[in-house]
């Protein structure tokens, strides 16, 4: 029985299965298949289609292509009246008729705003984009005229050549503006909206708004472009002072008078700013930093003084640059750094000074002329002009003169400026008797120099940097040579020390990498701090016999009574004995002598070994200290980095600032019970180091004295005195309390 109930179901089943299918079968409309052809009428071919048997349709082809005409749709008949309508069945075989229309030239004035590119074509469906800062596009005429009648409205048929007119309105941003009103002007006092592109309005109540105030927009990071209308006359101190973002700068008309005093420092990517040539006055840093800004400069014709640093590193200033004819003065700096001035300068009768460095590093200047009418040139003026091949001087100057180009004082006895790109050797006259700081700084095409009998003095820096130098004999008559005179001058392998030189100073020599000895003569009476560093193939300093200031002991440089050792040469290499003698290690004495592998101290009678004494002696790999020290002095071995082992003086009292600064294999050091101070950044990136047991005597712990020791535990006494620096262990290195 239940076998016959399931047969019977099954059977329903199917029955109702197979009458859906026929239901849905019969609901179903078979299409008759039509072919539909395509007549181009002058385009490209179309291929016929089958309209579907499914939905009775066909599908829109790609539109054809006609030379100087636009597409304009396909049509069921020859006259093209009838607009073919792709939705709709096909019901025979169907011709369908492309529809053409005629293209013309359309261009476009934008009046000020972005460029659109001309084209042919029957139709502009949309209005066309162009942006303008400041501006918002409002409409566009076929006339230039803007009346009603030539308004264009959207989609457009062109049905002849057009030219099409862009109307611009002005933005208005006074509700995203702060005012404050002074008598009966407004001025510009802050931002308070979303910042971007800002217009600043001519009036306010129908007040005028006669100029921004100072600090208006400090450090504003959502200014980018401001426009600053005719109205304004001032714009004050600061008051665009580090927005640095702020881009394009638009002055309007001719009324503006002056610019503060730090107005647009620090603005880095400002790109454009044109100053009008109603100014009178820039304020020092002005435009300090404003590296970002190109194209030339033009200065006011009005402007009276260039203040110190007005200009200061603007290197994308290109071109050539007129100093308008009112300025008297040039400060300090005022254009330094403006690589991208090119071409001669030719300075104003009536300008009185030139400040210090005032056009240093303007690496694009070739020649400068100097009026009659200068009485100051500050030194380092025209330093670092890497192609300046002369100074000239007009010859009613009653300050200066020039002979071949090179800036001397009137009566020829100081050489003040040598032009960086004159090339060969050169004879200093012997009527000069005194070489100016910087004279010869960076001129590195400088490759000989005789010097003139009558010369006295060698100022600071006086040679900088100039590598092409190979030998120097430094005359009798000279007295001092001063600090860095010969600073950086890789090429120098012979100096001669004239008898009559009493003073070198500080770094005199420092970075003659290739200078191999040197004879201190019979007169010197000091030598400054650091004179040879970095000689690096520097392996004797002699002295005179008769000198009685110094002496010289296997070529290591000491005073006289060999108590003092002020200078081992860098080149020499090997281990070094210090003499049981000595009392004092001078400042910088072994200073990056990387050729020193061990040193050691016999006696004890060393006193003091100065700061910075062994820095920078990476061969050094152990020290052991006299106990005769009291004091590690500040640097002392900072930078020896290969370095594993230091023992300390067991009565050792204070270690200075950097002491073992960098010293980055130290493993182990132990510190004696008696010392009682630890530095700043004593052992400063000490990575090695492991371990540090720092006795209860010490009283004062310098800040940051363990930074950047990565691997090192700290053990420490139970009660941690009041002086020591809070940021004594900046970087929780783990502590262990002791005792």
């Amino acid at each position: 029985m239940k076998k016959t109930v399931r047969t019977f179901l099954l059977l329903l089943s199917v029955c109702l299965l197979l009458a859906i299918v026929s239901c849905n079968t019969e609901g179903q409309k078979a299409y008759t298949a039509y072919t539909v052809t395509f007549e181009s009428n002058g385009g490209t071919p179309v291929l016929p289609v089958k309209s579907s048997q499914s939905t009775g349709k066909i599908e829109k082809p790609a539109d054809p292509e006609k030379d100087g005409y636009t597409f304009g749709g396909w049509y069921g008949d020859r006259e093209l009246k009838k607009v073919f309508i792709f939705e709709n069945v096909i019901e025979e075989n169907t011709t369908l008729y492309a529809k053409w229309k005629k293209n013309y030239a359309v261009s476009f004035v934008t009046s000020g705003g972005s460029d659109i590119e001309s084209y042919d074509t029957a139709t502009i469906s949309n209005p066309p984009h162009s942006a303008r800062m400041f501006y918002s596009l409002k409409n566009w005429y076929t006339d230039p005229s803007f009346e009603a009648a030539f308004r264009v409205t959207f989609p457009y048929e062109v049905t002849a050549d057009t030219v099409f007119y862009a109307e611009w309105t002005l933005n208005d941003n006074t509700d995203d503006l702060q005012f404050i009103k002074q008598g009966n002007y407004y001025y510009v006092s802050g931002l308070t909206g979303n910042g971007g592109s800002i217009v600043i309005p001519s009036s306010l109540d129908n007040a005028r708004v006669a100029g921004i105030d100072a600090n208006a927009f400090k450090g504003t990071e959502k200014l980018t472009d401001i426009l600053i209308p005719s109205a304004v006359a001032d714009i004050g101190a600061d008051a665009f002072l580090d927005c640095y973002k702020l881009k394009n700068v638009v002055i309007e008309g001719e009324n503006l008078k002056s610019i503060g005093a730090r107005a647009f420092s620090g603005c880095i990517e400002l790109e454009s700013i044109s100053i009008p040539g109603s100014v009178t006055s820039i304020g020092e840093y002005a435009f300090y930093n404003c590296q970002s800004i190109t194209g030339a400069l033009d200065l006011p014709d009005g402007l009276v003084n260039i203040e110190k640093y007005a200009f200061y590193d603007c290197a994308s200033f290109t071109g050539n640059i007129t100093i308008p004819a009112a300025v008297t003065g040039i400060g300090e700096a005022a254009f330094y750094n403006c690589s991208g001035l090119t071409g001669n300068i030719v300075f104003p009768q009536g300008l009185i000074s030139i400040g210090a460095g005032a056009f240093a590093r303007c690496g694009g200047l070739s020649e400068i002329e100097i009026p009659a009418s200068i009485s100051d040139i500050g030194n380092q003026a025209f330093l670092d002009c890497g192609n300046l091949e002369a100074i000239n001087v007009n010859a009613a100057n009653v300050n200066y003169s020039s002979i071949n180009g090179v800036l001397q004082s009137k009566d020829n006895t100081v050489l003040i400026a040598y032009p960086a790109a004159k090339l060969g050797d050169y004879i200093i006259p012997d009527s000069i008797r005194t070489i100016n700081e910087f004279a010869f700084s960076g001129c590195v095409a400088l490759s000989g120099i005789t010097f003139g009998s009558g010369i006295t003095e060698i100022g600071g820096s006086a040679f900088f940097n100039c590598s092409a130098l190979t030998d120097v004999v430094i005359p009798q008559g000279v007295i001092s040579v001063g600090s860095y005179a010969f600073s950086g001058c890789v090429g120098l392998e012979s100096v001669s020390i004239g008898r009559g030189v009493k003073i070198i100073g500080d770094s005199a020599f420092s970075g003659c990498t290739d200078l191999t000895g040197i004879t201190i003569s019979r007169a010197v009476e000091s030598i400054g701090s650091r004179a040879f560093k970095d000689c690096n193939s520097l392996v004797s300093i002699n002295v005179n016999l008769y000198n009685s200031n110094y002496t010289s002991i296997d070529g290591v440089l000491f005073s006289k009574s060999g108590k003092t050792l002020y200078v081992y040469p860098a080149g020499k290499s090997g281990a070094y004995e210090v003499r049981n003698d000595v009392n004092i290690i001078f400042d910088y004495a072994f200073e990056n002598c990387k050729g020193l592998s061990a040193i050691t101290f016999s006696g004890n009678s060393l006193d003091l070994i100065g700061k910075n004494a062994f820095s920078g002696c990476t061969g050094l790999t152990a020290v052991s200290l006299p106990d005769s020290l009291s004091t590690v002095s500040d640097g002392v071995f900072d930078g020896c980095s290969n370095i594993t082992v230091i023992s300390l003086p067991e009565n050792l009292i204070s270690i200075g600032h950097h002491a073992f600064s960098n010293c980055a294999l130290l493993v182990t050091i132990i510190l004696p019970q008696t010392l009682s101070s630890i530095g700043n950044y004593a052992f400063n990136h000490c990575k090695s180091l492991r371990s540090i047991t720092i006795p209860s005597s010490v009283n004062s712990l310098g800040y940051f004295a363990f930074s950047f020791c990565d691997n090192l535990t700290i053990n420490i006494p139970a009660q941690i005195p009041s002086n020591w620096d809070i940021n004594w262990n900046p970087d929780n290195r783990p502590v262990i309390v002791i005792g």
